[in-house]
């Protein structure tokens, strides 16, 4: 009758080599650089404290249009968007608006509030309308004025949309 540690060395002997081949092949792909995150592109967007994205960015590479669904993570009232040109692979030339996703009517660009909690629509063109080749990456500033604070505030924003 076998012991539990007689047990314990049959499975080690047989199924170890597995372990150590698979820690070898982590090595050396490791050493060889074969595989690092910075090859790997990611979808993400990201406006800091101040706004959520609550969809994915829309992209049209064709044409440079871009859309993104944000909320107001703020915790009161802001309005008076605007964008710095922008770096990366979007310097916006025009089209730029802020607007109510069910009534595209409402702008708050100007004196309308973006209550807290409540969704804008962003949208702005890339380039000169030639389009995006490759993936989209672009790198932003956002100035909106804090109507509780009664200042200008400015955020950084980052979108990365990989072309399928």
């Amino acid at each position: 009758m076998e012991t539990f540690f007689q047990k314990v060395a049959d499975f080690l002997v047989t199924y170890g080599w597995a372990v150590v081949i698979i820690v070898i092949t982590i090595g050396l792909i490791s050493y060889f650089n074969v595989y690092t995150p910075e090859d790997v592109e990611v979808e993400s967007c990201s406006f800091g404290y101040a706004l959520q994205c609550v969809e994915k960015p829309l992209v049209n590479f064709v044409t440079g249009d871009v859309s993104v669904l944000v909320k107001n993570k703020v915790g009161y009232g802001i309005h008076t968007f605007s964008w710095n040109k922008g770096e990366g692979d979007c310097v916006i030339q025009s089209g730029f608006s802020v607007t109510d996703p069910d009534d595209v009517l409402v702008s708050y660009v100007g004196d309308t509030v973006l209550e807290a909690e409540d969704t804008a629509l962003l949208q702005f063109t890339c380039g000169d309308g030639n389009g995006v080749l490759g993936n989209f990456n672009a790198d932003l500033g956002l100035t909106y004025y804090n109507v509780e604070e009664e200042k200008v505030k400015l955020v950084s924003a980052n979108i990365v949309v990989v072309r399928e």
